[in-house]
């Protein structure tokens, strides 16, 4: 790992490297657009 990268841990005391903290909030984002495409056909 490199040294300029940011280490994160969660409750779990999982290292998140900025590569990984990134796939999430991708993730995420995809997630939630997902989401909001069902809400609006069952609407």
């Amino acid at each position: 790992m490199k040294n300029t990268e940011r280490v994160a841990f969660n409750d779990s005391g999982i290292v998140a490297t900025d590569e990984l903290l990134d796939l999430v909030v991708t993730a995420e984002a995809e997630t939630t657009k997902a989401i909001y495409r069902i809400k609006d056909k069952i609407n």
